[in-house]
């Protein structure tokens, strides 16, 4: 998507179509296959991707933190600006949604529960808002991204890694007092903020050392992000939310792990893509420009075929059912509907965005006037 911040960079929404693809599959997967206990673990590491395609939530995360800090190292953030084209980028369509999900489900919404939602640590009962709870999570991330870049800009990497080293005793201090891994672990901005800052170090590395070797940490990171869900999976997913598959003890890293590999995706997508054009390079990145519609009206979508009881009986399982019915039909349809959202409700709003980024003063050179010694 295009800023007036920021030179703009197809890969980065080639990404954002990825993660919100990811997310979609995975909804559609849990709600058109229902016998999910135990939890299904997959037999080949593509099926990762969707049994736990909840991580392409990690991967926005990852993408926030990036885009912000390669647009504004170096330079000024005016908080105000900042924060109106935030504001005008994220809560004109989460406005729609939760009117739209008060019609669907009445008895389950209520005014008080678009800011209980801001609480890092609780979603909404409905299945149509409850995706919002990252949208607030990303707001809080953005309050503090001006102090976080300061601290970039000032003291590079090492102050940004005191901070995720801070992190990791306060999640391991809060489990270890009996905390919900689950909510503390996935819906928390103390973990999403080690992913957040994991992209501003991405950022920071690829503006600091421009070269095409860093397209070599983008088949390192997907490694290592299939691995950390393979860890999820074989301990009865992430979902599990009295915490017992995932171990405080090593638990308390795992938002770092993940966040570490979508870091080198991004990274080593984006220095992979410098230059790359093509028409399909340019249909992935229109598509991603929509992936914000698509993330939070791909539950309407879905709620609603499974509410009409629409389910393709293509595949001999019903895990390879449930994917289809979402590949082909709930996807397409999602598409569809965010094209028009963004069109008609994203796009007036954005177009109003205006810089929050001011240039560093340039010093003019000091003239010395040198006099002969008499």
């Amino acid at each position: 998507m295009e800023s007036p911040n920021a030179r703009y960079i197809p890969a980065v929404d080639h990404l954002r179509l990825y993660a919100a693809g990811m997310v979609l599959v995975y909804h559609g997967f849990t709600r058109f296959d229902t016998k999910l206990t135990p939890w299904p673990h997959p037999q080949h590491w593509p099926e990762l991707l969707v049994t736990e395609g909840y991580a392409g939530v990690s991967l926005f995360m990852v993408l926030s933190g990036f885009i912000l800090t390669y647009a504004a190292l170096g330079k000024h953030v005016s908080y105000g600006p900042f924060l109106r084209n935030r504001a005008l980028r994220l809560l004109p369509l989460l406005v729609v949604l939760f009117v739209v999900a008060a019609s669907m489900s009445p008895s389950s919404m209520s005014p008080q529960l678009f800011w209980i939602t801001l609480v890092p640590t609780h979603t909404a009962d409905s299945s149509v808002f409850g995706v919002a709870w990252s949208v607030f999570v990303e707001i809080e991330l953005y309050l503090m991204f001006p102090v976080l870049l300061r601290h970039l800009d000032s003291g590079g990497p090492r102050r940004l890694l005191a901070v995720l080293a801070l992190l990791a005793g306060f999640r391991f201090a809060a489990l270890s007092s009996g905390a919900n891994p689950y909510s503390l672990l996935y819906f928390s901005v103390f973990a999403r903020a080690d992913q957040f800052i994991l992209g501003m170090i991405a950022a920071w590395a690829l503006r600091r050392y421009r070269t095409r070797l860093w397209g070599l940490l983008a088949p390192a990171g997907t490694l290592l992000v299939l691995l950390m869900l393979d860890s999820f999976s074989r301990n009865g997913g992430v979902r599990l939310a009295n915490g017992s598959g995932l171990g405080a003890r090593w638990a308390v890293l795992s938002p770092t792990v993940e966040g570490l590999g979508f870091a080198c995706v991004v990274l080593g997508y984006v220095a992979l893509m410098q230059g790359a054009g093509g028409a399909l390079s340019k249909a992935l990145a229109q598509l991603g420009a929509t992936s914000y519609s698509i993330y939070l009206l791909h539950m309407v979508v879905i709620t609603a075929l499974v509410d009409n009881h629409v389910r393709l009986d293509l595949g001999p399982t019903p895990f390879l059912r449930s994917v289809a019915t979402g590949v082909l039909v709930a996807l397409p349809l999602t598409l569809l509907a965010s094209r028009l959202s963004y069109t008609l409700i994203e796009l007036p709003f954005l177009r109003r965005r205006t810089r929050w980024i001011d240039e560093p003063p340039r010093v003019a050179p000091v003239a010395l006037k040198v006099e002969a010694a008499s």
